[in-house]
């Protein structure tokens, strides 16, 4: 019976432990592409870094809502 209660307390926080990962990816995967060294589109204008930032933030507030719906989260 221990064991089994062990079992599912274990799969409760996988679970929370990989969306967590999958919503933190998000972001690093945007960064990640912005800061290669080649042209991107909008790198001239100096406001593009908050464009980004602000869709980064709402993608990763969106998944997180969206996971929460799913009862992933």
């Amino acid at each position: 019976m221990f064991s089994n209660i062990v079992s599912n307390n274990l799969n409760i926080v996988m679970k929370i432990m990989t969306s967590a990962t999958f919503v933190l990816g998000i972001p690093a995967v945007i960064v990640g592409f912005y800061g290669m060294n080649v042209p991107i589109p909008g790198q001239n204008f100096n406001w593009m870094v908050w464009l980004i930032l602000v869709l980064g933030i709402l993608l990763c507030v969106w998944v997180t809502w969206w996971l929460h719906k799913k009862d992933m989260l």
